[in-house]
């Protein structure tokens, strides 16, 4: 029903004069519905949800408290000021009119990328992270390969998914991760390459596989269908580019001369020459004569892994793209660079020349896609901001837009809005770590940017930000009283900050480096790092940072810690190590040596009164311990795989286990798992048995009723880091740079509910 709805739309904007008061707003919701159609269709009730954490931002008097003003005031007279009709009055009018309203899932910050930007339509459906996209030749489908598996085609207008290629049920595990895919001229055909060296050739209506076979003898990376139809090019970590006849897979030539992995390849317009790009240990990139195999030129330059390659549609140039964070145009003839262009932050990771050769598009690790003008090398247009890495791009045949691969997702952006984009407070790069302080009325976040910032849950308001750690900060966590936020950073200090002032009250030269870790004592007395270097552990006063107590004799460097709820214990554990070591926090006697793990321990965790410790561990069991005399209790299987965390409840009857992946709720008294969840969470609040409970899964964000046991609100994006708010009915999450805020809304509405 939501697609229909989404080509009413673009028949009445068609049939709407340019001039019509209403076309602007029609205009907006357009693009809103089209951001979360797939949601929408998988979940009906969250429509007005949808509507609401896009469209009301947009334009709300709360508005310009979470933009940062741009540096010399606006271009353009900013939505909030604007006259005229105002979405956010729309959506509060809906909202009064709702009728025994379903709860709802209430964003406090608005979208990381607003209305009227650049974003036209977010295409999700796959389940791990999209590698590859392109729009057919025809510019009415896209199709995007996965990880999952799969290769999926896209309406390129209302957005519905026309069709599936499931390569899980056509292949062996460890050959289904899609790596490449390319479309036949005519756009009958997909050619998609898979796993080591699986090329499949399938029907791009039925999704059908109608030629398989093995084209080299490691990890294909890219497939490109010839101009004229009859030929297939691909490349390979076998270091050559072979080119096969699309008609029966035979193959006709063979180029080796890379000497590492080849990463792309692109044929000229009129088929008759191939380049390439070489990876890492190569970093050329050559150009091959495609009838016969002989090397034409190779062009030296870049100084990293050449990651993207493509020809100009009309003349001999060539585009190429690395990661040294450039991009370069050349000219294949005379072998020589002609333009050089920067701008990137990060490595680039996809390059293309729209259909017309007079533009350049390229996409990289900052997360940002930048349009060059391809004659002068100028650059046109950045769209920054994505909330990952884009993976690939693809121009539209008529050069309107871009498809970009994100994360899970197809983002199709429109690089003809010329709207002005409003920068989002928050961290500039991604966020690696957030906590909420213990009255759940504030979150702390830790950044690669360098900073921490403070965030007021019932408004979604940053109200600190703080400076003054050299390198990203990797960890965050408020002292129990919530006065103070502690952080560390890749700079190897460990900093404590007003959490009202954001002033910095203590430095301590901690040593952690890329892998140390910090915890906080039950108390807030204690600091205790494990410095992976020394393999020590150190316990500094949390007050002046004076080093009180060294914990030596690890064998392998300490990945994990856990003070009991007295603080006189705490339990260390290692990845490296099967053992878990049991310490006096005041004398540094060693009291306990645990011995029954089969591979390395990556979790330990006190229950509340201190008579059991659990250790998970790289082997996929959960064990638990006599906190005194250090028998061993129980063994619990667990199958949710590497870095496994632990909680218990308070009453010590209940522990959670849980990775990124799943959560297992365990019985301790009858030693068996009453309940698994493929998601990750709050396992605090999950161990406590809060009235709702919130987790991140394949497909969304997820609340549910602890105690009927469904599911009441959903949120498009997947989430991590989740932590509980509030009055337990708000949560925080992350998602690449952006910090979600939500609140569910109409709760009351769900306890009538039968």
């Amino acid at each position: 029903m939501i697609f229909d709805l989404v080509k009413d739309f673009a028949d009445v904007l068609d049939a709407m004069p340019e001039g019509h008061p209403r076309r602007r707003i029609l205009k907006l919701l357009d693009e809103a519905i089209r951001r979360d159609v797939h949601f929408i269709d998988r979940h009906p009730t969250t429509f007005f949800q949808c509507m609401w954490n896009t469209c009301w931002w947009y334009d709300c008097p709360e508005a310009p408290q979470r933009y940062e003003e741009p540096e010399g005031s606006w271009r353009q007279t900013p939505p909030w000021d604007a006259s005229g009709e105002k979405l956010c009055v729309m959506l509060e009018h809906w909202r009064d009119r709702r009728v025994a309203a379903r709860p709802w899932l209430r964003s406090m910050r608005p979208p990381q990328i607003h209305l009227d930007a650049y974003l036209s339509a977010v295409l999700r459906g796959h389940e791990k992270r999209v590698i590859c996209v392109r729009y057919s030749p025809d510019a009415m489908r896209i199709a995007s390969g996965s990880e999952d598996g799969t290769v999926r085609l896209w309406d390129a207008f209302s957005g519905q998914q026309l069709a599936l290629i499931n390569l899980n049920r056509e292949l062996p595990r460890n050959e289904r991760r899609v790596s490449s895919i390319s479309w036949s001229p005519d756009g009958m055909w997909l050619i998609v390459g898979s796993g080591k060296a699986v090329l499949s050739i399938c029907n791009s209506t039925s999704g059908d596989v109608a030629l398989a076979w093995r084209g080299h003898k490691n990890w294909l990376r890219t497939v490109s269908w010839s101009p004229d139809g009859t030929r297939i090019a691909t490349g390979g970590d076998d270091k050559s580019v072979r080119i096969w006849n699309a008609q029966n897979a035979t193959e006709l030539v063979a180029f080796l001369g890379h000497n590492g992995r080849v990463a792309d390849v692109s044929w000229s317009p009129d088929s008759a020459t191939l380049v390439s790009a070489g990876g890492y240990n190569d970093q050329t990139v050559r150009v091959w004569n495609a009838a016969s195999g002989n090397e034409v030129a190779v062009l030296t330059g870049h100084r990293g892994a050449v990651t993207g390659v493509s020809y100009s549609p009309q003349d001999y140039r060539i585009v190429s793209c690395s990661e040294d964070r450039t991009v370069r145009v050349w000219d294949v003839d005379l072998e020589k660079q002609l333009m050089l262009l920067s701008g990137h932050e990060r490595g680039v990771t996809g390059v293309q020349y729209d259909h017309e050769g007079r533009r350049i598009v390229s996409a990289a690790a900052d997360r940002t896609v930048r349009v060059w003008s391809a004659s002068d090398g100028t650059e046109l247009r950045c769209l920054p901001k994505f909330e990952d890495f884009v993976k690939d791009i693809s121009w539209s045949p008529d050069g309107t837009r871009v498809a970009c691969a994100v994360s899970t997702s197809t983002q199709v952006c429109d690089v003809t809005n010329r709207g002005e984009l409003a920068a989002l407070r928050g961290h500039d790069g991604d966020m690696t770590s957030i906590d909420a302080s213990p009255d759940g009325t504030r979150i702390a976040s830790g950044g690669n940017d360098k900073t921490v910032r403070i965030w007021e849950a019932e408004t979604g308001e940053q109200s600190r930000v703080v400076r003054g750690h050299k390198l990203g900060v990797k960890k965050i966590l408020f002292s129990p009283d919530g006065r103070r936020v502690i952080s560390a950073a890749m700079d190897g200090t460990i900093r404590t900050w007003d959490a009202d002032t954001g002033d910095e009250l203590l430095i301590i030269d901690a040593r952690l480096g890329y892998k140390g870790d910090f915890y906080v004592s039950p108390d807030g007395s204690r600091i205790a790092g494990s410095l992976p270097n020394e393999r020590e552990v150190r316990i500094w006063n949390a007050a002046d940072g004076a080093e009180v107590a060294t914990l030596r004799g690890f064998e392998s460097p300490v990945d994990s810690l856990g003070f009991s709820n007295d603080g006189l214990r705490i339990a260390t554990a290692a990845k490296g190590h099967r053992e878990v070591r049991v310490w006096d926090t005041q004398t540094t006697e060693q009291l306990l040596l645990l011995r029954g793990h089969r591979s390395g321990v990556d979790s330990v965790c006190f229950s509340d009164d201190g008579s059991l410790l659990a250790t998970g561990s790289l082997d996929t069991t959960v064990r638990l311990w006599n906190a005194v005399d250090g028998a061993e209790v129980a063994v619990l299987q667990y199958h949710g795989g590497p870095n496994a965390r632990l909680a218990w409840s308070p009453d010590g009857t209940r522990l959670v286990s849980g990775s990124d992946t799943r959560i297992c709720v365990w019985d301790v008294i009858r030693r068996s798992c009453v309940k698994e969840i493929d998601a990750c969470g709050d396992l605090n609040s999950i161990a406590a048995e809060s009235s709702m409970r919130a987790i991140g899964s394949k497909r969304g964000f997820v609340v549910g009723n602890s105690f009927q046991e469904r599911d009441v609100a959903w949120f498009p994006d997947h989430l991590h880091s989740i932590c509980h708010l509030l009055d337990g009915c708000a949560w925080a999450g992350v998602r690449g740079s952006h910090l979600f805020l939500l609140r569910l809304e109409d709760v009351a509405n769900e306890s009538e509910r039968p």
